[in-house]
């Protein structure tokens, strides 16, 4: 059972360390996860995956997000069909 919390722990460590590179400043991780989560406890371990499933989260909106503004930068780029449209005083003139 140690074993098996110990390499719990040492798991999710490493994913919230792994996650959290690209996403948080390297010494928040060190505060903020792992001072306060230092045996390889229970609690520490649930505590840890749950932050690790919020990295996780919040990784994924992040993607999703840059996603989307790439998405809209491409359709209004200048001289596209939604740039003309939005600076046109008529929308339904094809006039450049």
């Amino acid at each position: 059972m140690k074993k098996t919390m110990d390499e719990f722990f040492e798991k999710t460590k490493t994913t919230i360390e792994v996650l959290a590179a690209n996403m948080v400043h390297q010494k928040m991780i060190a505060t903020i996860f792992f001072l306060n989560y230092q045996q390889p406890t229970r609690e520490n371990i649930t505590k840890l995956l749950i932050r690790a499933n919020i990295l996780y989260d919040a990784r994924d909106r992040a993607t999703i997000l840059l996603k989307s503004i790439v998405e809209i930068e491409t359709l209004i780029q200048p001289k596209g069909t939604i740039w003309r449209l939005l600076q046109s005083d008529d929308p339904l003139s094809e006039t450049e």
